[in-house]
């Protein structure tokens, strides 16, 4: 059976201590199929970028007192069919491992993040060009796919992209040319953490036509941290509510979360069906099932 799901993560625990209280943030169970866009809404400080970071392998996974998971596989399109790579043993593996993880994330995954992070000193077409170089790409085929992003993104031919520093772009300039950046070596899973909070309605679309376009044409797999929840039904194929803690913590995930005291609420799924919007609570399984091999609402 071809699997269905580029993420699958299964007891993914990370203990954080704070001063005054001890928590235990829990993945019981998070599988997020191939081609799809799934979007994390919560209030801020439910949790969402730690996941996001988790699944991006932005924050140090060891099987050791602070941290462990049980499995974590991400799956990669290749020209023979589907591979799988167990980010879980690679963590075993020491040097060599890293360095795996180190390609894959280069290689597979795409990155905004909400600081952007361009390079100031760069031009903006230069900063987007840059992941492609570095994945050995050619100076002429990066600079066109720059360009054709920039384009869209910024809404101009390309001829008259502007030929200026980074530093010197606009908030809502520099979230555009950084999804720009993080799309431009075509990555297969693309996280995304608020891109159109700097950006008025008509760009706000505009992003999240590219990343459906990403989603319908090239197969990629885009999970994405939101507070807008009308632009999040209008796109997303899948949406997970991040409950607020009770004292104000960032400590509930999906799909669980306990502390050390004892379990808490958990988060609830959606899924779009048709238009439809289903809702479940912990149980509902947005990816593929283990046993019965096929996408299922439990």
């Amino acid at each position: 059976m071809t699997p269905k799901n580029a993420i699958r993560i299964k007891n993914l625990c990370h203990l954080y201590d704070t001063p005054s209280r001890r928590f235990l943030a829990v993945v019981d169970e998070l599988n997020i199929p191939m081609g799809s866009l799934t979007t994390l809404l919560g209030p801020s400080g439910s949790g969402k970028s730690t996941v996001l970071s988790r699944i991006g392998l932005l924050l140090a996974l060891g099987n050791d007192v602070r941290s462990s998971v049980e499995t974590f596989e991400l799956a990669e399109r290749t020209a023979s069919g589907i591979t799988i790579h167990d980010i879980a043993d690679l963590l075993h593996q020491g040097r060599k491992g890293h360095s795996k993880i180190e390609s894959l994330r280069r290689q597979l995954m795409g990155f905004f993040l909400q600081s952007g992070e361009l390079i100031p000193t760069l031009t903006i077409k230069e900063n987007v060009a840059m992941p492609l170089r570095l994945n050995g790409v050619s100076a002429r085929e990066a600079d066109a796919r720059a360009g054709e992003l920039l384009g869209f993104l910024l809404d101009v031919a390309v001829r008259n992209i502007p030929d200026k520093l980074a530093l010197r772009c606009s908030g809502g300039e520099y979230q555009r040319i950084a999804l720009a950046r993080a799309v431009a070596h075509q990555p297969q899973i693309l996280l995304v953490d608020e891109p159109t909070s700097s950006l008025d309605t008509p760009n706000k679309h505009r992003v999240f036509e590219l990343m459906m376009k990403l989603v319908r044409d090239e197969d990629a797999t885009v999970v994405m941290i939101s507070h807008d929840v009308s632009m999040a039904r209008a796109y997303s194929d899948f949406i997970v509510n991040f409950d607020a803690s009770p004292d104000g913590w960032g400590d509930r995930l999906a799909t669980k979360f306990r502390d050390c005291d004892g379990f808490g609420q958990p988060v609830s799924f959606e899924m779009n069906v048709g238009g439809q919007w289903l809702t479940s609570n912990a149980d509902f399984q947005i990816g593929v099932s283990e046993t019965e091999g096929k996408e299922h609402v439990a």
